[in-house]
C-alpha cells in the first residue's frame, strides 16, 4: 500500500497512463447540444460520460481529440431566427400583433435574447429585409448562447479541444466536392413528394381507390401499399394529381 502511494505521489497527474504499442487517433464527439436554448441535465450526463470516456482512451495511450460539434445552421437555426424575430417584433408592436409561429422554440430565454437585441439596436431592425433581420438576430442569439455552454461546461471541467461549426462546413466547398462525387459514382438519390391515402383494411377497398384514380384521370408514377394496424391500411403513390381523388 506504502508502495502504491509513493507510485501516486511520484507520478501525479499521469498515475495510470499507459503507453499503447500502436496508438491510435481518436475523436470523441459529445454533448453537442443545440445552440438555440440552454442546457439541459441530458447534456450533462452526456458530457461526463464522453469526457471519461475521452480520457480513458487517452489513459489508454491513444491521441484523443475533444469535439464539440456546434449545429449552427439548417431547420434548427431557421425556427430559432423566426422565433427571435416574433419575439423582437412583439416588443415593438405588441404581442397581439405579432402571431408567434406554432413550431417555435416558447421558452422564456427567447424573449431574454429578444430583449437584449431591442435594447441593443431599439426599433432599426424593424423595417430592415426580412431575411437580413433573421440572420442578425440568429447572429445575436448564437454569440449569448454559445460562451454561455462553453461556461456551463467548464464549470464541471470539460473542455474541448476543437469547437467545430456546422456553418463553416456549409460555406466551404467540402459539401459541394462530396455530393458531386458521390453523383459521380452512382451513389445519389432523389427524393421525391408522395401521397399517403388511408383506407379500410378490407376486400375492396383498394378497388375503390384505384376506381376513384381512373376516373379522375390521375396518372400514378408507382405505388405500394402497407398495412400497421389490423383496421387500416396506407397506399402510398407518386401521382401527377392527387387533388381529385
Amino acid at each position: 500500500f506504502e508502495n502504491v502511494l509513493n507510485n501516486i505521489t511520484a507520478e501525479g497527474e499521469n498515475y495510470g497512463r499507459t503507453t499503447a504499442e500502436k496508438p491510435e487517433k481518436v475523436m470523441v464527439e459529445f454533448v453537442s447540444a443545440n445552440p438555440t436554448g440552454p442546457m439541459h441535465m441530458g447534456n450533462a450526463r452526456g458530457g461526463v460520460l464522453g469526457d471519461c470516456l475521452a480520457e480513458v482512451l487517452s489513459r489508454a495511450g491513444n491521441e484523443v481529440t475533444r469535439e464539440f460539434y456546434v449545429n449552427d445552421a439548417g431547420n434548427q437555426i431557421d425556427k430559432f431566427a423566426t422565433s427571435l424575430d416574433a419575439r423582437y417584433r412583439q416588443i415593438l408592436l405588441g404581442e397581439d400583433a405579432v402571431e408567434f409561429p406554432e413550431n417555435g422554440y416558447h421558452g422564456n430565454d427567447i424573449k431574454v435574447l429578444a430583449q437584449k437585441f431591442f435594447e441593443k439596436h431599439g426599433d432599426s431592425w424593424l423595417n430592415r429585409p426580412e431575411k437580413e433581420r433573421f440572420d442578425a438576430l440568429a447572429a445575436f442569439g448564437l454569440e449569448h448562447n454559445i460562451p454561455a455552454m462553453k461556461a456551463d461546461l467548464q464549470r464541471y471541467l470539460i473542455n474541448y479541444d476543437v469547437w467545430f461549426f456546422e456553418s463553416e462546413l456549409h460555406n466551404s466547398d467540402y459539401v459541394a466536392d462530396t455530393v458531386k462525387k458521390l453523383t459521380e459514382n452512382g451513389y445519389s438519390s432523389l427524393l421525391s413528394d408522395v401521397s399517403i391515402i388511408e383506407i379500410p383494411h378490407k376486400v375492396g377497398s383498394l378497388q375503390s381507390l384505384l376506381k376513384a384514380i381512373d376516373e379522375n384521370g390521375v396518372n400514378i408514377e408507382y405505388m405500394y401499399g402497407l398495412s400497421i394496424e389490423s383496421d387500416t391500411a396506407y397506399v402510398v403513390l407518386k401521382a401527377s394529381d392527387v387533388n381529385g381523388l
